[in-house]
């Protein structure tokens, strides 16, 4: 019994490691997507000066 207790123990305390693994993966997959977003729209920035900054040129150049 005790050899068995002692088994069972061991897979309860497995099974809650992977649990609380699992739970740090979740939290870091959010940060990592918030980060994306993040630089997703720092890049849409980026492309909007970009775009400003080439019409501006094209008119200077016209004129």
């Amino acid at each position: 019994g005790e050899v068995f207790n002692g088994t069972v123990k061991k897979i309860h305390d497995l099974i809650e490691r992977v649990g609380q693994t699992v739970g740090e993966v979740e939290r870091q997959a959010g940060q990592v997507e918030n980060v994306s977003a993040q630089s997703n729209q720092a890049v849409a920035g980026q492309r909007s000066q970009i775009e400003q900054v080439a019409t501006a040129m094209n008119q200077m150049s016209a004129t």
